[in-house]
């Protein structure tokens, strides 16, 4: 459980980054992180 609070944690920082204050716009900076991430 701890690993998935990490995971939830390193996301919102990632969508603070992207400087997005709409929370319209959370789950579209969660995805566009996730994106990041599994850039080769």
């Amino acid at each position: 459980m701890a690993y998935w609070g990490t995971v939830v944690a390193f996301i919102a920082d990632l969508s603070i980054d992207d400087r997005h204050a709409d929370h319209r716009g959370v789950l579209d900076d969660q995805n566009t992180a996730w994106a990041r991430l599994r850039r080769p």
